[in-house]
């Protein structure tokens, strides 16, 4: 997928959904994707995917850059210490399993240090 950025111009392996709290920054849910969809496509299966463990439903939600809707850059720092501190961006796991628990586990990591 062409990304259009002059230091990466393609991306590869599969798309992952962080949701976060607003203040504290607690990652609540993540999604793992098969396809390569558009952002705006894949916040219904992410937020449904965060509200199973919870007891309230999820009110508002606050989108990073790639979403359509409200614009802001709140979860981009997140994403980027997820791949750069917590290695999400090599993944030495085989398969599509391997993707998934290697995006766990970088949560996990997230979590437990907050």
């Amino acid at each position: 997928m062409e990304k259009g950025k002059d230091h990466k111009p393609y991306e590869y392996g599969r798309k992952a959904s962080v949701l976060s709290t607003l203040n504290s920054n607690i990652i609540v849910g993540v999604a793992s994707h098969d396809l390569h969809e558009h952002d705006s496509k894949t916040l219904k299966a992410s937020l449904s995917h965060a509200e199973r463990s919870r007891q309230t439903p999820i009110q508002t939600a606050v989108a990073d850059r790639g979403y359509r809707v409200s614009k802001r850059s709140a979860t981009e720092p997140i994403i980027s210490h997820l791949k750069h501190d917590y290695r999400l961006c090599r993944n030495w796991l085989e398969g599509s399993q391997g993707n998934v628990i290697n995006l766990l586990m970088a949560t996990c990591a997230w979590n437990l240090r907050k």
